[in-house]
C-alpha cells in the first residue's frame, strides 16, 4: 500500500513504484489515483476503488464497456450535487448565498460547478466559489463567507478536502455556517450533514472486480459500477449548538443520527 499524504505531487512516483512490482491487478483511490496509475501502464488492469471522473481522465469509453485495462466503482454526479443543495435549503430555508468549497483540482471540477450552478439556479440560491488550493490559504474560506458573503456551505467531494475535513468543519461551525457534505467522516467530526454513498461498500465492490479479475476476466469488458443507495447522516449535536431545527422529514431519512 502507499499513500501520498493528501497532496498530489507524490502520485505519479508512488504509482511507479507499485507497479515496479509487476502486481497482478492495482488498485487506485481515488480516481486521481488511478490516472496515475494508467499514466506508467496501460496492460496491468486497475481497479478504481472510489472518486469520481474516469471518462474526463480518459480512463475508459464509456461505464458500460470501458475499453481499456481500468474498471471499478466511482461515485455519483449531478444528482447528488442537486441533492445536496436541496437538503441545505430544507434545513437552513433562509440560506439565499451558498459558497461551494473545492480545491478546482478534482477531475470533475467544472461538471461539478456547472451541476451546482443549474441546482441552485433551481433554488433561487447564489452560488459563490469559494476555491481553496492548499492548506494554509484553508483561513481564507473564513473571509470569503464572512460578514455575511455566504450564509450556507456545499463542501465538493474534492479529495484534497477531505484531508483538512477537521479544520473545514471548525471554520463552519466558528462562522455558524450550514455545511452539507459530500463525505460522511466530516459529520463524524462535527460537520452538520452528509449525504453521500457508503465509501466502506465501495470498497466492497471494488474487491468483487479485483476477484473477477483474478479470475481471469478483462477489465476492459467489466462495467464500472456508480451506487446504488446512498447515504444521509445528520450530527444532531451540532444541529442544536448552531441553532438549526432538522426537520422531522430529514430525521426520519437518516441513515444515522450523531447525538
Amino acid at each position: 500500500m502507499r499513500w501520498n499524504e493528501g497532496g498530489l505531487d507524490r502520485l505519479s512516483e508512488l504509482a511507479a513504484e507499485l507497479l515496479r512490482d509487476r502486481p497482478d491487478v492495482l488498485v487506485g483511490a481515488p480516481v486521481l489515483a488511478a490516472v496515475a496509475a494508467h499514466r506508467h501502464s496501460q496492460t496491468v488492469p486497475i481497479v478504481i476503488a472510489n472518486g469520481s471522473g474516469p471518462l474526463q481522465a480518459g480512463l475508459a469509453k464509456n461505464y458500460a464497456r470501458p475499453g481499456g485495462n481500468v474498471t471499478g466503482v466511482v461515485n455519483l454526479g449531478e444528482e447528488l450535487t442537486s441533492k445536496q443543495l436541496q437538503l441545505l435549503k430544507t434545513i437552513a430555508p433562509n440560506t439565499s448565498r451558498v459558497g461551494i468549497l473545492t480545491t478546482g483540482t478534482a477531475i470533475i471540477y467544472e461538471e461539478t460547478l456547472s451541476d451546482a450552478a443549474r441546482a441552485a439556479s433551481a433554488l433561487n440560491l447564489k452560488l459563490v466559489e469559494v476555491r481553496i488550493d492548499t492548506f494554509d490559504k484553508l483561513p481564507g474560506l473564513s473571509s470569503i463567507c464572512g460578514k455575511g458573503n455566504c450564509n450556507g456551505l456545499l463542501v465538493t467531494s474534492d479529495p484534497l478536502l477531505q484531508n483538512w475535513r477537521v479544520q473545514i468543519v471548525d471554520i463552519a461551525a466558528k462562522q455558524n455556517l450550514p455545511a452539507v457534505y459530500s463525505q460522511p467522516e466530516y459529520v463524524r467530526d462535527g460537520g452538520l450533514i452528509s449525504y453521500s454513498a457508503n465509501i466502506e461498500e465501495r470498497f466492497y465492490r471494488a474487491a468483487t472486480f479485483v476477484d473477477k479479475i483474478l479470475k481471469g476476466a478483462k477489465p476492459s469488458e467489466l462495467p464500472i459500477e456508480q451506487p446504488t443507495r446512498l447515504e444521509l447522516i445528520v450530527n444532531a449535536k451540532t444541529a442544536k449548538a448552531q441553532g438549526i431545527e432538522i426537520p422531522t422529514l430529514i430525521l426520519a431519512q437518516a441513515d444515522q443520527i450523531i447525538e
